[in-house]
């Protein structure tokens, strides 16, 4: 009997709980709906902004405006977080202290709007055309501006903390005073842009092109500068930056044709397009280095380490590259003529379209490597080991491969008039 009388209350007291847990979830679900209500765009202001393109203070929040002609608009201190403005036309507007924040502005056209200490943070404007805007004191915390066209902007003083800036176009921009302590610059173009006495501390600016950048007074502590292009860039005694950055771009900065740099210790210098005729590089380490068209003709080259360099389009015309570490370099159409390779390491080598005519590679290791389209004429390949090589479309003719091996390699359409076979037999013309 008392059980029952329990079982009896305790399904009163449960049918109490459940309707006091539903009645709260009503209440919850209006007052939900009411703050949504609340953050959505207000229809009025919307309105107003299509019709007069002047809303200033209005209420955007979430406000769907995805390609809305808006140029010269006028939306000073409107809050417009989460709003979407993709491929939006905002061209002159002024948005200064706009609430950006996590909107979408992908692709959007800014030119010469005027963002004056905007709320940016979080912010998607990848692709966004921000030609000569105005983003002074701009907080950009976390923005997304991968890909972004800022050529001429104004960002003196903006926040621009862990911002994603790869690839970004910079150049012309001002930057003086900015703060992008961990940002990501990684190949953003920064020519000539004006950087002084910004904060770049732990910053990613891997590839980026700083030439002719004016970097005094420059925070670069802990700064990623591997193959950075420091070429024609201002640094102070205000400038702080490791020595080994230093180091480069003292390197960066000299006439280079003749120098003595045997042994230097440099991987990952930039030295692109620069001449560099005759210099000596024995027992140097450019590992990673970036010599893109750089000229190197009658360098000494002995030794170095110039694993997993970049110099596609160079010119090593008469180098001496003998046991040079060469290990999956770009050499994709460099000028390797009359070159000495001897004993070198190519293995996995990128080597498409390069020129070795009369090129001596005797001994040398290219394992691998791509030698589709290259240009092998009378090149001395003896002992070579070009085992798994790709030379499709390659013209050896005139070429001594005796001794060399050639297993696994791929020699489809190559042109062998002429050439000497491994096995020191000639090889006839067709």
């Amino acid at each position: 009997m008392k059980t029952i009388l329990c079982q009896k209350k305790i399904a009163r007291y449960g049918r109490k709980k459940i309707g006091a847990a539903i009645a709260y979830l009503l209440i919850f679900y209006v007052a939900g709906s009411t703050a949504l209500t609340a953050l959505a765009a207000k229809k009025s202001d919307l309105q107003k902004l299509r019709e007069t393109r002047v809303c200033t203070e209005c209420s955007l929040r979430n406000a769907d405006l995805e390609g809305v002609d808006l140029k010269g608009a006028n939306l000073e201190r409107s809050e417009m977080i989460r709003a979407d403005l993709r491929e939006a036309d905002l061209g002159g507007a002024n948005l200064q202290v706009v609430d950006l924040r996590l909107a979408d502005l992908r692709g959007a056209k800014m030119e010469a709007a005027d963002l004056s200490r905007a709320h940016l943070g979080e912010a998607q404007l990848s692709g966004a055309i921000l030609f000569r805007a105005t983003l002074f004191q701009a907080i950009m915390e976390e923005t997304i501006l991968r890909e972004t066209n800022l050529i001429g902007a104004n960002l003196a003083q903006a926040n621009l903390t862990n911002a994603q800036l790869e690839n970004a176009n910079l150049e012309t921009a001002n930057l003086q005073q900015a703060n992008l302590q961990q940002a990501n610059l990684q190949q953003a173009l920064l020519k000539e842009a004006n950087l002084s006495e910004a904060n770049l501390q732990d910053a990613n600016l891997e590839m980026a092109n700083l030439q002719g950048s004016n970097l005094s007074g420059t925070n670069l502590l802990g700064a990623n500068l591997w193959r950075v292009n420091f070429q024609k860039t201002t640094i102070n005694k205000d400038t702080m930056i490791e020595s080994l950055w230093l180091n480069y771009w003292q390197i960066s900065n000299q006439e280079l044709p003749g120098k003595d740099l045997s042994k230097v210790q440099i991987p990952g210098v930039n030295l692109q397009g620069k001449n560099l005729e005759g210099i000596n590089l024995t027992n140097a380490n450019l590992q990673g280095a970036y010599l893109f068209m750089a000229n190197l003709q009658n360098g000494n080259l002995n030794q170095i380490n110039l694993r997993d360099a970049n110099l596609h389009y160079s010119n090593l015309t008469k180098a001496n590259l003998s046991s040079a570490n060469l290990l999956a370099a770009d050499l994709r159409r460099a000028n390797l003529l009359a070159a000495n390779l001897t004993q070198a390491n190519l293995g996995s080598a990128l080597m498409m379209a390069a020129d070795l005519s009369n090129t001596i590679v005797l001994e040398a290791d290219l394992t691998g490597a791509n030698l589709q389209e290259a240009k092998l004429l009378g090149a001395d390949l003896r002992k070579a080991n070009l085992s798994g090589a790709n030379l499709e479309n390659a013209d050896l003719s005139g070429a001594n491969l005796s001794g060399a091996n050639l297993a696994g390699a791929n020699l489809k359409n190559a042109n062998l008039c002429g050439a000497i076979a491994p096995d020191y037999s000639p090889i006839p013309c067709e």
